[in-house]
C-alpha cells in the first residue's frame, strides 16, 4: 500500500535565498527560510504564531530562486 504525504505552505520570505555549491558534486543549491502564520484566538484575544520553514532549492527552480527578496511572497507545494 502507498501513501503520499503532501505539505502546501504560503508565507514570506525572512531574507533572500543564499547561493551555495556542494563541495561532492560541484551541484548548486540555494537556502532561504519561510515565515508562515497561524492566526488563533482564546478567550477573545486575536494573535498570530509564526513558524519558520527552511528550504532548499535546486535544479530547475534554482534560477527562480535567484529573483527573489526578502518578503516575497510564495506559495510553495
Amino acid at each position: 500500500m502507498a501513501f503520499l504525504n503532501s505539505v502546501q505552505l504560503i508565507g514570506y520570505l525572512g531574507k533572500a535565498p543564499m547561493p551555495f555549491n556542494s563541495k561532492n558534486k560541484g551541484s548548486e543549491f540555494s537556502m532561504a527560510s519561510l515565515a508562515t502564520n497561524e492566526p488563533v484566538s482564546n478567550e477573545g484575544a486575536h494573535k498570530n504564531i509564526v513558524e519558520w520553514d527552511q528550504l532548499i532549492v535546486y535544479e530547475d527552480t534554482l534560477c527562480i530562486a535567484k529573483t527573489l527578496k526578502k518578503g516575497t511572497q510564495l506559495f510553495i507545494e
